[in-house]
């Protein structure tokens, strides 16, 4: 019998025209019910939803019901060994992917705000078909403070907000520039050498926005970089102020700005099934997850249908 901790599904008549099937009607399956209280695993292990057959289809939810008896064992046996479920192989339809995009700059106060909910993304997904990755998104002379005083109003703001115990220092904003490239690049430059993770750039974050170190100088920036990674601080600085990685920087930038939105951060998710979540100005965790969880189910549920029927016919 099927387990409880599965979800019981069948699949939706997509193949079948309203005119054709009349109005949709569902179909006993005598399967069993999920257990009380039971929650798929951050909502990831929900297969397929909105179960629906046109009447007459007994055959194909007979076959169905083989199938996910089948697939019911190995989601049972990937549960007791707490092997993620959505990492099943099932064949050559095995492509649920999510992938975010984080875009940032270094002395973003907001950006700070975000990390700890970035953090926490990474943590929660670790075994989950998502992909995280940050690009830069330089601000301008738009964006940027034009004086400390001005930072110092803005951080009252953003920390009694956010309930921060501390209040940022702005110390960093010396000399006030129209963009500040030396933290970006340095940031930018570590994952030439292997350093995609986030440590130099929340190394940078801390030097400016908790220290107050000047990270206009390149130099600096390349010893904080250098310290947090443990790299050559000599060829970190010579890499991060080779015109390629400003290239990378203006060329992640122009991406941005493509999307026409103007507040950092933003997270932009897309899925395999080409579904896209911009959220611009988020800092907090509950948004993301929500979106990442819809995609991921309706992911999910593509992967199934495709699985049981295969490709759209060409025409």
């Amino acid at each position: 019998m099927m387990s409880q901790e599965a979800v019981c599904v069948v699949a939706r008549s997509a193949a079948v025209s309203r005119s054709e099937r009349g109005q949709p009607q569902q179909i006993q399956c005598n399967w069993p019910e999920p257990s009380p209280g039971f929650q798929p695993r951050n909502m990831r292990l929900r297969l397929v939803s909105d179960t629906i057959l046109r009447q007459g289809y007994g055959r194909q939810a007979a076959a169905l019901q083989s199938r996910f008896l089948a697939l019911s064992s190995r989601l049972d046996n990937a549960v007791a060994s707490d092997q993620d479920p959505t990492t099943l192989r099932t064949g050559p339809f095995n492509t649920m992917h999510i992938k975010i995009t984080y875009y940032l700059d270094v002395v973003s106060s907001w950006c700070y705000w975000a990390e700890s909910a970035w953090a926490k993304l990474k943590e929660r997904y670790a075994k989950s078909p998502v992909e995280f990755t940050w690009q830069i998104a330089l601000l301008d002379g738009n964006a940027m403070s034009k004086s400390r005083p001005q930072a110092d109003w803005f951080y009252r703001r953003s920390g009694s907000i956010v309930g921060s115990p501390f209040m940022l220092n702005s110390g960093w904003l010396d000399p006030v520039l129209p963009e500040f490239l030396a933290a970006n690049c340095v940031a930018e430059a570590g994952k030439d050498f292997g350093v995609s993770d986030d440590r130099i750039r929340l190394a940078l974050m801390d030097a400016a926005m908790r220290q107050g170190q000047k990270v206009a100088d390149w130099n600096i920036c390349a010893a904080v970089g250098a310290r947090a990674a443990a790299l050559n601080e000599a060829a970190l600085l010579e890499k991060a102020r080779s015109s390629a990685v400003e290239k990378k920087v203006r060329a992640s930038t122009a991406a941005f700005h493509a999307l026409h939105v103007s507040q950092r951060p933003t997270f932009v998710l897309d899925s395999n099934i080409g579904d896209r979540a911009v959220l611009s100005g988020f800092w907090r965790l509950d948004p993301v997850v929500s979106a990442i969880e819809s995609m991921l189910a309706d992911a999910a549920a593509y992967q199934s249908w495709k699985a049981h029927f295969g490709d759209p016919p060409a025409n």
